[in-house]
């Protein structure tokens, strides 16, 4: 998560609007899935996968 987090943030470094709904949206979702525990845990499955187009 942290690394797509770096790679949209820096996509968006130059608009301070966008940087601010980002994080914004993060901290919700953060605190949507945290599981109560002292710290946020966020428990998820996730895929990656990487495409190239054809010369």
């Amino acid at each position: 998560m942290l690394v797509f987090w770096l790679a949209v943030h820096r996509s968006i470094a130059g608009d301070p609007d966008r940087v601010a709904a980002l994080d914004r949206d993060l901290d919700d979702l953060a605190r949507r899935y945290d599981q109560g525990t002292g710290s946020t845990v966020m428990d998820w499955e996730y895929l990656l996968f990487t495409t190239r187009k054809r010369s």
